[in-house]
């Protein structure tokens, strides 16, 4: 992960019940360190560091911690690294 991903969960009440009691254990205004993002057409689930369940996207924003220490918003929707239905090479060349 080239991004220095961070999420906070703060739609605890989003999703469906098991998202929302999974989310109950974190708390409102800390930014929890990405170890992964499993993106899919129809849910994207991650784990945080520390933490041995998955949750679902849907109760996080994301962010990104820059290297003067600020935490900026980021679409991980919107980025080829973590969305695989988007290409990383917008055009190939034809050669042959």
């Amino acid at each position: 992960m080239r991004v220095n991903l961070y999420a906070k969960c703060i739609h605890k009440d989003w999703g469906y019940d098991h998202d929302q009691e999974k989310c109950k254990e974190l708390n409102d205004n800390e930014f929890y360190k990405v170890e992964s993002v499993d993106m899919g057409q129809s849910h994207t689930s991650i784990r945080l560091i520390g933490y041995h369940l998955s949750y679902n996207s849907v109760n996080f924003d994301f962010y990104e911690l820059t290297t003067e220490g600020q935490y900026l918003p980021f679409d991980i929707y919107s980025s080829a690294e973590f969305n695989p239905y988007i290409r990383r090479n917008k055009r190939r060349s034809d050669n042959g």
